[in-house]
């Protein structure tokens, strides 16, 4: 009875793990827990790492940036809305668009007729 006993003491350890095992994605039940603990999404409590939000005026037929705090581009998304102001008499086609230039750089590029107007972005960056 007593070989019986410690041979399942022994699975459960290798199973569940010690307080002592080093953090492992594969490893015992305790290591895998503490490999996710270290993880940024669990232990910041959010998968977002920064949100910057602002606004750019732009002009005509312009190409006009803002800069803002580095990124990681493989890791974060832009959001952009453009708002601007014209005559019922215009019937010209007029396009408004944003991107993540570069790891600092916003830019909002508007094609089309003779309307000035504000894009308001937002960059939102993940771990």
């Amino acid at each position: 009875m007593f070989g019986m006993m410690e041979a399942l003491l022994s699975f459960f350890r290798r199973q569940v793990g010690l307080r002592t095992d080093a953090a492992d994605a594969t490893g015992s039940l305790h290591a895998k827990t503490s490999s996710m603990v270290a993880k940024p999404i669990i232990a910041n409590g959010s998968a977002v790492k920064s949100v910057q939000r602002g606004t750019i005026a732009y002009t005509p037929n312009a190409t006009v940036s803002a800069t803002i705090s580095a990124v990681d581009t493989s890791k974060a998304i832009a959001i952009f809305n453009s708002f601007f102001s014209f005559s019922k008499s215009t019937t010209t086609h007029y396009e408004v668009y944003g991107f993540l230039a570069n790891s600092t750089t916003v830019t909002i590029k508007a094609d089309g007729n003779d309307n000035a107007g504000t894009a308001a972005y937002v960059v939102i960056e993940f771990y």
